[in-house]
């Protein structure tokens, strides 16, 4: 596909405005990246750049007869008319996998999969005021509303038959309810919140279940528009029964499920809590050798919200940069300064980092002594 990817990155380096990350980006072609840009002129902007086929409605977004010349790619779209933003009258810039254009768009972008909450609340937190400082940013990093959840269970809540449920079914419930959609790790909600709906969303889907036919499953923003706004819809009936299923049954089917599922965890593991259920870790690259990993790591969030961690990924690097003359910044990682597994600086930041705490970053400038660094090192490429 060509370009010169290198030579992008070499650019931004040396970029003093607008006008040159523009000119950097050219270079770039695969795979595509967003990148963002500040400057402290005031300019913000947003470029997603990579050379995308030009295609028409529909095209590749099922599999195609690959002998048919017709079939391939016929044009890219243009660079300059690569989705992008230069100080939007809203004030920011955000990015968060979300689906980049609107439907003015003047070329097809097939909605695979975009993330549909984490940015609705990044753009409702940056939207909210026109000021905003260092720690807003730190709590937006290390934000753990659970939008998905907020939309979908005080409708579960209010439509499901409780009445027969059992003892421990419904102190369950009563948990799930009080919880304020923050999945933080001393809370039981989150927990029972990812069991019900994994259970949920399999139910909803099982005609999607068909031996020796491949079938992608709805995306979850359809699905719960689905259950909220067209409960009696056929997709709701579920194929092993003989009974005609609506989303209020399949609620209450998903949630006795779901409590089976905890309570098999609860005599396995303990607690549900949302720390020990979810279980972060970082594991050691090379397949993850428990020696070298750590396990059961102290931090919310989640899959959908903004503190994106799960099981085995998370944050790799968070940043917050104040644009003054020179630049601060604020940044950490769930690793260490060191590769050895014998320092003390192997781990150091992963604890600090599940706190959502951060290390004040070193931007070198010309002139600054170098007495308080424990070491340099210096690259001479060979000519």
């Amino acid at each position: 596909m060509g370009g010169n990817n290198q030579k992008t990155f070499l650019d931004l380096n040396k970029a003093r405005n607008y006008s040159d990350y523009k000119n950097a980006l050219k270079h770039y072609v695969a795979p595509a990246q967003n990148f963002v840009f500040a400057s402290t002129e005031g300019d913000i902007a947003l470029w997603i750049q990579g050379k995308f086929p030009n295609k028409w409605k529909g095209q590749g977004k099922f599999l195609m007869d690959g002998s048919n010349p017709d079939h391939d790619w016929q044009s890219y779209i243009p660079q300059e008319f690569n989705a992008h933003s230069l100080n939007p009258t809203r004030g920011f810039v955000s990015s968060a996998n979300q689906h980049p254009v609107d439907e003015s768009y003047p070329f097809y972008v097939f909605n695979d999969g975009y993330e549909t909450y984490r940015n609705r609340v990044i753009n409702n937190v940056l939207g909210s005021k026109n000021l905003f400082d260092i720690q807003d940013f730190r709590n937006l990093q290390n934000n753990n509303f659970n939008l998905k959840a907020s939309e979908l269970l005080p409708h579960m809540f209010e439509t499901m038959n409780s009445s027969n449920l059992t003892d421990k079914e419904k102190e369950i419930l009563d948990e799930v309810k009080n919880w304020n959609f923050y999945s933080n790790t001393n809370q039981t909600g989150p927990s029972i919140w990812a069991a019900w709906w994994s259970e949920l969303y399999a139910l909803v889907w099982d005609e999607f279940e068909v031996d020796n036919l491949a079938l992608d499953k709805p995306f979850t923003y359809q699905t719960i528009y689905l259950l909220k706004a067209h409960g009696d819809d056929e997709f709701m009936d579920m194929q092993s029964t003989p009974e005609v299923e609506t989303a209020k049954d399949l609620f209450l089917i998903s949630f006795k499920n779901a409590v089976k599922k905890l309570q098999e965890w609860e005599v396995k593991n303990g607690t549900y809590s949302w720390k020990e259920y979810k279980d972060t870790r970082v594991g050691h690259l090379l397949q993850g050798l428990p020696a070298f990993s750590r396990f059961n790591i102290d931090i919310g969030g989640g899959k959908n919200i903004v503190n994106a961690t799960g099981t085995t990924h998370g944050a790799s690097w968070r940043m917050i940069v104040e644009m003054s003359t020179p630049p601060k910044a604020l940044g950490i990682y769930p690793g260490g300064q060191s590769g050895n597994p014998g320092s003390r600086y192997y781990d150091s930041f992963i604890d600090p980092w599940a706190k959502g705490d951060y290390h004040e970053l070193k931007l070198m400038q010309a002139d600054d002594k170098t007495d308080d660094l424990i070491g340099t090192q210096i690259l001479t490429p060979k000519k």
